[in-house]
């Protein structure tokens, strides 16, 4: 993509795209496993497999369950 993160995130449906940090959006379709990460964070394993590991913030594993939890 040649945009930046932030303006391709406000161009998608949040029911359908969650940004898990500042290179990834994510679909529930992609997810596999959430694996507990250090500090309260959470590795996401994915399907095809990311290049280098997702790690969403321990700011936000709860706006990512809420996410997971709606859909």
């Amino acid at each position: 993509f040649d945009q930046p993160l932030d303006e391709l995130e406000s161009q998608v449906d949040p029911q359908l795209f969650f940004r898990a940090n500042r290179q990834v959006l994510l679909t529930r379709a992609s997810i596999v496993e959430l694996e507990s990460y250090f500090n309260g964070r959470l590795l996401v394993h994915l399907r095809p497999p990311a290049r280098e590991e997702v790690v969403v913030s321990k700011l936000r594993v709860a706006d990512l369950k809420r996410w997971l939890n709606a859909g």
